[in-house]
């Protein structure tokens, strides 16, 4: 390729978007991505302040005759695996991918049978 189709003239000036000024409110992306103990430790703090998982009005089986899905044993596996997860992370025996997306689907699925008996308020929907 010549250096013409490259544009390498040595006195030919290209604007440079490199000089160019990111505006004072942007902050550049500099987090890394958490490891998987500590994006399940993330997601479990996440879950406890979302689900209602040790409030009496939620372990009373088929509040008001309209229970669909039962709010009691759906809570209860999700604790279940809150302990589980936060006693193998404790013992140094994190997840990999898959338990990760498992335990997110898991939860998510409670939620919305949590919703739908009234436990918790809908959340709007994302598009």
């Amino acid at each position: 390729m010549s250096s013409a189709a490259l544009n390498l003239h040595a006195k030919t000036q290209t604007p440079s978007l490199v000089t160019a000024q990111a505006p004072a409110n942007v902050k550049p992306i500099t987090t890394k991505k958490p490891d998987l103990n500590s994006a399940m430790l993330n997601l479990i703090e996440e879950v406890k302040n979302e689900l209602p998982l040790y409030e009496s009005e939620t372990f009373i089986c088929g509040p008001k005759g309209n229970c669909s899905g039962c709010s009691k044993k759906l809570l209860e596996m999700v604790d279940t695996e809150l302990m589980y997860w936060e006693h193998s992370i404790s013992m140094g025996q994190g997840p990999n991918f898959e338990e990760l997306r498992r335990f997110g689907k898991l939860c998510s699925s409670v939620r919305r049978g949590l919703e739908r008996n009234g436990l918790v308020e809908k959340r709007p929907r994302r598009r």
